[in-house]
């Protein structure tokens, strides 16, 4: 076995146990329907205004990076209708 395969085997592994533990994660913290709430956004990422009363909605599932939950929550921006993202830790 050379050591380009070995490495590369390696690099597969990694990865499916990344994936595995990315899906029990979503399984664990999966919201069976989307759930929201209001809430005023200061300084928004997509025009820089502040808005009130936005409605946040939860993502069914939430979009992962290799830590953890990048962003869970989403909204539409009242002035370009660009989404917003947010990351909403819950209790």
């Amino acid at each position: 076995m050379t050591d380009d395969y070995k490495e590369l085997l390696v690099k597969v592994a990694y990865q499916k146990a990344r994936e595995a533990e990315e899906e029990k994660w979503r399984r664990e913290n999966a919201v069976k329907e989307a759930s929201s709430f209001s809430t005023v956004i200061t300084n928004c990422a997509r025009c820089g205004e502040t808005h009130q009363e936005i409605k946040m909605v939860s993502f069914r599932r939430p979009i992962m990076t290799e830590s953890g939950p990048a962003w869970t929550h989403w909204a539409t921006c009242p002035t370009t209708g660009e989404p917003i993202l947010c990351n909403i830790e819950m209790d």
